[in-house]
């Protein structure tokens, strides 16, 4: 079965009884292709991958499968999915797809789509998908003469992707040292070339995947190695991604950590400032740190809560704003990419740095976070049921 996750997109994962195995993902593959050769003879889809060995021999299979069933493929190798959504959409591909073992997934394989656009695919479309893999009776079309799919190789589109993040730059970062901790992940083949490319110094750490070290004891969910780290190399700031690349988390030069709700305000006062923050609203989660709400909403931004994915769309489009924000370091800067992205998050952060010439503990001091309390409460059955059916 698909999900579909505002932050981290469509995806195919299967389940903890029967996840994704060689022959479910030749199906994926074969039922892809198949939707899309109706509308279009020979359509383009961009296929990229973790760092994780699964991913790398569900890749290849992939590969051949949209081959055989008359798609061209771009092959990207490892690259991190905000770069898949955009190029998606900068090429105007049919689809991109991004194959991925996930940590939050239990390590189970899972399949990203995304669309021209490089947004989550329509509904439509992911039920056909759907149909078709688990329709037993389903024989995919093989092609054959020039109806046969080709390896389209390119060297620039990654290139043009780090391009479009510098440029989420006003100022160049020369002089900034800056400790990255790449969690052994996708973002290893475009994070360094980034901050290069804006003049700083970049130490990099956890950047040597074996194919199955991703996020084990590193990244976004592992900070302290990276702060303990930045404060041993006197970096000016620090940042933990995930594997994907879809989110980060930050650390100031004494090596506090600031996460994601305090991001969130930091950036949201300078949209405001700028006069680009949409309708001056922010989208939050409603698991957002309350002192972060006062915070944001004393310097007269409104805020929106949203309670689950399909919420955000709706609250998007009736407050008017262009930033989306979920605790754990996902940013959405809607106006400017199809997706989050971390990286872009990191270098917004860094150019604020230069632009104020404050540090990120001058920038965050006046923001007060609450101490949460947990409640523990008995939620009936029924209730449990209803709340999946609406998010499915």
């Amino acid at each position: 079965m698909y999900h579909i996750d505002y932050f981290n997109g469509a995806f195919f994962s299967g389940t903890e009884e029967e996840p994704l195995d060689f022959q479910s993902l030749q199906r994926l593959a074969f039922a892809s292709a198949g939707i899309l050769s109706y509308s279009k003879k020979l359509p383009v889809v961009l296929l990229a991958r973790d760092t994780s060995a699964y991913a790398e021999w569900a890749y290849n299979l992939f590969v051949c499968s949209l081959l055989a069933c008359g798609a061209n493929v771009v092959p990207l190798g490892v690259v991190c999915a905000p770069a898949v959504a955009w190029t998606a959409s900068d090429k105007h591909a049919e689809m991109g797809i991004m194959i991925s073992s996930s940590c939050g997934y239990g390590g189970r394989l899972c399949v990203h789509f995304f669309s021209a656009d490089g947004k989550v695919p329509d509904e439509n479309t992911l039920k056909r998908i759907e149909r078709r893999l688990n329709d037993e009776s389903f024989t995919p079309t093989f092609r054959t003469g020039k109806a046969v799919g080709r390896i389209i190789n390119t060297t620039n589109e990654i290139e043009r992707y780090i391009m479009h993040v510098t440029d989420a730059s006003d100022n160049k970062l020369t002089g900034l040292k800056i400790a990255i901790d790449c969690a052994n992940g996708a973002v290893i083949t475009t994070i360094k070339r980034i901050f290069t490319l804006l003049g700083a110094k970049c130490l990099i750490m956890d950047n040597q995947p074996n194919g199955f070290n991703m996020e084990k004891g590193c990244g976004i969910d592992y900070s302290a190695k990276m702060r303990d780290f930045l404060v041993q190399n006197e970096c000016d700031i620090g940042f933990c991604f995930d594997n994907l690349g879809l989110r980060c988390v930050a650390a100031d030069k004494n090596g506090t950590l600031i996460d994601g709700d305090m991001i969130t305000a930091v950036v949201a006062r300078y949209l405001l400032e700028m006069g680009t923050l949409g309708n001056d609203t922010v989208v939050l989660s409603e698991n957002t740190n309350y002192g972060i709400i006062k915070h944001i909403e004393a310097l007269g931004i409104k805020t929106e809560l949203f309670s689950g994915s399909k919420d955000i769309q709706q609250k998007i489009k009736a407050s008017g704003s262009n930033l989306v924000s979920a605790q754990k370091g996902f940013l959405h800067f809607c106006d400017l990419e199809p997706t989050c992205d971390g990286q872009r998050t990191a270098v917004l952060l860094c150019s604020l740095l230069i632009l104020t010439g404050e540090t990120l503990k001058e920038l965050t001091q006046d923001i007060e976070l609450y101490t949460p309390i947990e409640v523990s409460i008995k939620v009936p059955a029924i209730a449990i049921e209803q709340y999946k059916k609406e998010e499915n």
